[in-house]
């Protein structure tokens, strides 16, 4: 999880969690506050690191798709 300072387009507040694939970095998941700064609830992050994990199991079931050959059955 990761905090940042305000950006120049008027972020507030950010907050990101990772999406890990398997056991590598795939990248992350953001939320950002434009109109006050804030400090992310518990409740948030565990909502975020959820949503992330549903991305990365997203992505491996796609990846184990295209990884498994494809059976068809006869006309």
């Amino acid at each position: 999880m990761r905090t940042c300072v305000p950006a120049p387009h008027g972020t507030l507040s950010f907050i990101s969690v990772p999406i890990m694939v398997g056991r590598k970095w795939w990248g992350f998941l953001g939320f950002d506050d434009c109109k006050e700064e804030r400090s992310w609830s518990s409740e948030e992050i565990h909502v975020l690191k959820t949503a992330a994990a549903l991305i990365a199991g997203a992505i491996e079931r796609e990846q184990a798709s295209r990884e498994s050959p494809t059976i068809c059955a006869p006309p």
